[in-house]
């Protein structure tokens, strides 16, 4: 049986996870994370309301999945390692569901499995887990999966710590947006053309940032929002134990959650001593990035006389 999945949610290390897991617990299982001919989805205006493009995008790739599979996964992600996700990822599978039964044919009528994510320990992960592919399968009672193992893959603690230097530049951001071409704009092999090495936010395990984001959890309140956490921590691991030649935060537009993060990075950087340069980028719908490429090239610019010094 062939399962789509939107594959921005495999940028999630959450998603691996899963792939793995399903790849080795049904057999008959076949992931798909992209249309396997080309197929551009459905012809007409998808229904995606006011989010960030990641948003849209996860809900035109879940759409073009539908003639290519016969049953789609989109989990209702509320929750990973503790802390919520982004509110639109609870409605993920609602827009895909009203956007399908817009579809001709019997596209319309191709089940779509929701599963509610929550995730606190990896005992809870492998619990959801082992209950997406039983609603995949329709197992009951009597019918059973591999056992697993249900061990994470050694990422709570940094075996290598990365290393930065003088021709290092540091990405931050979510990892659907580092890691999806059309997002990050390019930037990361832009950077590497000028003979830089690039480190991302996705170099470090959570745990270690979640240690670090903690530090400026103010008052009784608690950042709460994984992904802040995630920018967070990456921001004070490598402006207070790995200092690079630059930092750049890429976020996307119409992201509240990421918004109000630019505002707390610009903050802490503001206190650093020495500086770093720092510049903030916001990734849209639009298609020419000339602009990026300007500005991309002046931040670099400003680096290269910093470090000729």
């Amino acid at each position: 049986m062939k399962v789509g999945l939107p594959v921005e949610l495999l940028y999630l290390d959450w998603g691996k996870r899963l792939k793995t897991y399903m790849e080795t617990s049904d057999s008959s299982l076949k992931l798909v994370h992209l249309p396997e001919h080309g197929s551009k989805g459905a012809n007409f205006t998808l229904s995606e309301g006011d989010a960030c493009f990641p948003f849209k995008k996860m809900v035109r790739n879940a759409i073009a999945l539908l003639p290519e599979v016969d049953i789609l996964l989109v989990p209702r992600l509320v929750k990973l390692d503790g802390y919520l996700l982004c509110p639109n990822f609870r409605a993920l599978p609602d827009i895909v569901a009203l956007n399908r039964d817009r579809l001709p044919g019997n596209l319309s009528g191709k089940p779509l499995v929701d599963t509610v994510v929550e995730v606190n320990d990896d005992a809870d992960e492998q619990r959801i887990f082992a209950r997406i592919i039983q609603e995949l399968t329709g197992a009951g009672p009597g019918k059973k999966t591999r056992d697993q193992q249900g061990a994470r893959p050694q990422e709570q603690q940094m075996k290598q710590p990365p290393v930065c230097d003088e021709k290092t530049i540091v990405i931050i951001g979510r990892p659907y947006v580092l890691r999806d071409p059309h997002h990050n704009m390019g930037i990361p092999e832009l950077i590497k053309s000028r003979g830089y090495k690039v480190l991302t936010t996705q170099d470090l395990p959570f745990a270690e940032l979640d240690i670090l984001a903690a530090e400026h959890d103010y008052y009784a309140k608690t950042l709460y929002w994984r992904g802040a956490r995630e920018c967070l921590g990456s921001f004070m691991y490598y402006t207070e134990h790995c200092r690079p030649a630059g930092i750049i935060f890429i976020l996307a537009f119409n992201c509240g959650v990421d918004a109000l993060m630019r505002l707390e990075l610009m903050s802490l950087h503001k206190k650093l001593e020495p500086q770093i340069p720092f510049m903030v980028l916001v990734g849209d719908e639009h298609t020419q990035k000339e602009h990026i490429v300007t500005r991309l090239e002046a931040f670099l610019d400003v680096i290269d006389g910093i470090t000729c010094n």
